[in-house]
């Protein structure tokens, strides 16, 4: 499955979405508004390297990393990218993470169009290798353990 992602672009006037069936895009958009949306106006405490997450979803769990982000108009909500957990450990999803935040990045500073972020995100091959078991939710930063996100959030993004 290719790398699909939902959130808000500076570019657009609304959410923005790609690759998503509409299950997935539902739960993920709880998942967001649950947990990071209240704080994706307080960029400057976010993690720079991205909250990465695995979150339960229909078909299986899901891996994302999300940056702050908002639209046009200046509507704060994150920009998350997304894939399927598989058989990955933490250090699959920390390299997937990794490889998806440069397309992020450019999009989330107006760079780039939802178009061209597709495109980016669809080269990504899915998280694979091993490293620490994953199980959803957890949340963590780029050399952070995963914790369930009640725990982690407070001192990830400054809540």
């Amino acid at each position: 499955m290719a790398t699909g992602f939902l959130g808000k672009l500076p570019t657009r006037g609304d959410f923005v979405m790609r690759d998503l069936s509409p299950g997935l895009c539902a739960a993920v958009d709880r998942w967001l508004t649950r947990w990071l949306a209240p704080h994706a106006e307080m960029a400057g405490r976010w993690p720079e390297r991205g909250v990465r997450a695995v979150i339960e979803a229909p078909g299986g769990p899901q891996v994302l990393i999300a940056l702050p982000s908002h639209d046009k108009v200046g509507r704060a909500f994150p920009l998350a990218a997304l894939a399927p957990l598989g058989v990955a450990g933490q250090d699959g999803v920390d390299a997937w993470a990794e490889a998806a935040l440069f397309p992020l990045d450019a999009a989330v500073a107006g760079e780039i169009e939802p178009d061209e972020l597709h495109r980016l995100l669809a080269e990504l091959a899915d998280p694979d290798g091993g490293g620490a078991a994953l199980a959803p939710p957890m949340v963590w930063a780029m050399g952070e353990a995963p914790r369930p996100p009640e725990a982690a959030l407070p001192g990830l993004v400054g809540a």
